[in-house]
């Protein structure tokens, strides 16, 4: 069954929101989203379905990638100065990124919560699984001005610079 063939709430169960606080890509056994954030998280997710190309995206993405549903989930610190770095479940920006990671890939997913800013923040990646100077690419961005490639830069371990719109989603690998 495919995501643009269910209804929202039978989206909402397979992206595993529950209730509304994670989809699959962002569940956490050990970790929630803050609840001052769970409403901008779930206006985010109910634009999102409203979108049905973005949506149709979406599972293609979902079917190609396995780390997305299967990786381990890892929330992924951010620096607006690419020097301070911090949980981006804590700093007041509104990208909230984290990496799903399976069989030594990492997918890297930010969403920026934020209505009317864009926003562009360093956010790190797995040390281990990238050198410096490699480059990660866009896999998924739900608007077409993401770049195509990121530089992976020595900030904190291992860092890349992201700018995403407003109310947007980008994944890169």
């Amino acid at each position: 069954m495919k995501i643009a063939d269910l209804s929202d709430s039978e989206t909402l169960y397979i992206m595993h929101i529950e209730p509304l606080q994670h989809a699959a890509f962002l569940k956490n056994e050990s970790e929630s989203v803050p609840i001052d954030r769970q409403a901008d998280l779930s206006a985010f997710i109910k634009a999102f379905l409203q979108k049905p190309a973005m949506k149709q995206r979406f599972q293609k993405l979902l079917e190609s990638e396995p780390a997305l549903l299967q990786g381990h989930h890892y929330w992924r610190t951010t620096s607006e100065n690419g020097i301070d770095f911090a949980s981006s479940l804590e700093v007041p920006h509104s990208i909230l990124a984290f990496s799903r990671i399976y069989n030594g890939k990492e997918l890297l997913c930010a969403i920026n919560l934020h209505h009317e800013d864009r926003c562009a923040v360093y956010v790190t990646v797995d040390n281990a699984l990238h050198a410096s100077g490699s480059r990660m690419f866009c896999l998924y961005a739900s608007d077409s001005n993401s770049p195509a490639e990121l530089n992976v830069e020595d900030r904190n371990g291992k860092a890349i610079r992201i700018t995403v719109s407003p109310g947007e989603l980008v994944i890169y690998s």
